[in-house]
């Protein structure tokens, strides 16, 4: 009787049982003990990264290894999330499961509150979508997307020609294609394909192999401004800044070593045509010095200096890089190298040979937008601070007047350098800086562009500063 009644009961809780498929297990959520289970005790987020039993052998060696995230370190908080964070530091949590980021510094822009904020384009707003992108849009209206990244386009009506077709527009580079790399620039590549960029505003050259030149060989070639152990006039190198001497090739054939070389002090402050590489400039981003090579048509053309081989430019092979998003501007300097003392009772100009071609925007929509876009303006700084810009002028007048660029979401206006040049030609640029008189000032070529329509940009060649 006693095993029937056994059994009957053994047999009742196994019929209890098979009707719930959840596993209950008690959790006291200290390190490494932590269950992820349906129904238990834990408090809210208590089960967000469960310690990997790997982890738990390895976690505090401070080596990163069996798949840990992180091992006793610290990143800087952006490095984790650049949208979410805009500084701090953040450091490995005691589990190696992730870092703590209590301590960064979050964005404070909020999407829902109406207002835009970076890096908010949109904010519960409804924009036409020409507005948005006139040159993929005819018409419609599109609506912010729920965490304000940019707009639902499903709403829009496209023009049918639009980067990404597989047709060039007057408007585009390129759409889908692919060039020869030493089509693009025969004397810094060797080989390898470029496709057109995500933007058909030019071919990405990543992929390019470049020509690796041999010092020392005795061939100038690729990047080589001249051969190992050569000998060159200092007055050769650069005649505005050195009056007698001779130089010998540096090491790495990328200039001349011209400590040996005699300086002119006739009153030219400064010169430089390029020829002797970067030695002179602190160049950001894009800006490059060598041979320019860019044809788009008949009328944005240029292929040579205007004296000798080399220039400065936005980008020797164009065109010039745009602001990765709506609202924001793509900035580059070419800084002097060296501050420049202004010297006072004498007459101190600036002047360099240019070639320019920027944006003009024409709307078909809205003609109030048809303006210049993109440009340069030259700053001056005084240990840091900065002076207010010299006022430029130039033989080809049209090409000195307003154009427009991003600023707090917005555009304002700046006067400097724009326009369209005749193809292959140089105007003469000049600006007085006898106004800074005493002050020993860094001077800095600054481009900016937008988000859309670009072109060759500005090649720059024999900038010189002078004192009378």
């Amino acid at each position: 009787m006693r095993l029937w009644m056994l059994l009957t009961a053994a047999a009742l809780l196994l019929a209890a049982c098979e009707g719930n498929t959840v596993k209950t297990v008690k959790d006291n959520d200290t390190a490494g003990d932590d269950t992820t289970v349906v129904g238990d005790d834990d408090t809210a987020g208590s089960d967000f990264a469960p310690v990997d039993a790997d982890f738990a052998e390895s976690c505090g060696d401070g080596a990163i290894n069996n798949g840990e995230p992180c091992d006793g370190n610290m990143v800087n908080c952006t490095a984790i999330d650049p949208v979410k964070y805009t500084g701090g530091k953040a450091k490995c949590n005691e589990t190696c499961t992730g870092y703590d980021t209590i301590t960064c510094d979050e964005n404070p822009s909020v999407c829902g509150n109406g207002i835009v904020e970076s890096p908010e384009l949109c904010d519960g707003t409804i924009d036409n979508c020409v507005d948005i992108d006139p040159f993929i849009f005819a018409a419609g209206k599109a609506r912010c997307k729920e965490d304000c990244s940019g707009w639902d386009t499903e709403t829009c009506e496209s023009t049918g020609d639009y980067c990404g077709d597989g047709m060039k527009s007057e408007t585009e580079f390129c759409d889908g294609d692919a060039k020869a790399c030493t089509d693009i620039n025969p004397g810094l590549y060797e080989s390898g394909n470029a496709p057109c960029n995500q933007w058909c505003s030019g071919y990405d050259t990543t992929s390019c192999v470049v020509i690796q030149s041999v010092c020392g060989d005795g061939t100038v070639e690729g990047t080589e401004v001249c051969e190992e152990g050569t000998l060159e006039d200092c007055v050769d190198i650069d005649p505005f800044s050195y009056s007698g001497g001779k130089a010998y090739c540096l090491d790495d054939c990328s200039g001349y070593d011209i400590v040996t070389c005699e300086e002119n002090s006739s009153g030219t402050l400064f010169y430089d045509s390029f020829e002797n590489g970067e030695s002179k400039w602190l160049l950001e981003k894009d800006w490059q010095i060598g041979s320019p090579n860019y044809t788009v048509s008949v009328t944005e053309s240029i292929t040579g200096a205007y004296s000798g081989a080399n220039v400065l430019a936005t980008n020797l092979t164009g065109p010039y890089t745009l602001a990765g998003a709506q609202g924001s501007g793509y900035t580059e300097a070419a800084i002097i190298a060296n501050s420049i003392t202004i010297p006072t009772g004498k007459t101190t100009t600036l002047m360099f040979r240019a070639y320019v071609y920027t944006e003009y925007y024409t709307s078909t929509s809205d003609p109030t937008q048809n303006a210049w876009y993109d440009g340069m303006i030259v700053e001056l700084y005084e240990d840091g601070t900065k002076l207010d810009d010299p006022m430029l002028e130039s033989n080809v007048a049209s090409l000195v007047d307003v154009f427009k660029v991003p600023s707090a979401g917005g555009y304002v206006s700046k006067t400097g350098i724009r326009g369209h040049s005749a193809a292959d030609t140089y105007a003469l640029f000049s600006a007085d800086l006898s106004a800074y008189a005493g002050k020993t000032v860094s001077i800095s070529f600054l481009f900016i562009s937008d988000y859309m329509g670009n072109n060759f940009g500005i090649a720059m060649d024999d900038v010189t500063i002078t004192a009378e």
